[in-house]
């Protein structure tokens, strides 16, 4: 099946399927933490912009856990058994890594934003959604 790259939800999705893995492992950077915990720190991070479901956060854990990025383990955490979750040193590398091949595209990201007049309206798990403006990408080139 082809995607429609002009519907918003394909974009949505892309986006964040690439940034929240990331979110997730910065906010591991602060130090141990379970799921519920995690989604707090990723909101903190985006300054509120993203709200992480558990539908993103938990498949996140268990996909860093596979690749060796999080070492997790049940601990008790007022008087509840959780998993708590510790960035493994592979799991430092990646997220340098990912920040390191975001910072290079941000530029480039944020000059196609302006050119096509989006602003941010909204959040999303891991960024706004974008509203282009009426005028065209090409009238602002």
């Amino acid at each position: 099946m082809v995607a429609d790259l002009t519907a918003s939800e394909h974009w949505e999705t892309a986006i964040n399927r690439a940034a929240s893995r990331m979110f997730v492992l910065a906010a591991m950077a602060g130090g141990p933490g379970h799921g519920y915990e995690l989604a707090q720190r990723v909101r903190s991070i985006c300054d509120g912009a993203c709200d992480p479901s558990a539908g993103v956060i938990y498949p996140a854990i268990r996909d860093l856990e596979s690749e060796g990025l999080i070492a997790c383990e049940r601990k008790a955490v007022s008087g509840r058994e959780r998993n708590v979750c510790t960035l493994t040193e592979k799991g430092e590398a990646a997220l340098r890594i990912a920040a390191q091949a975001w910072a290079r595209r941000l530029p480039a990201i944020q000059r196609v934003v302006q050119s096509v007049g989006a602003e941010a309206v909204g959040g999303s798990c891991c960024g706004p959604r974008l509203r282009p403006s009426v005028t065209t990408a090409n009238e602002r080139l």
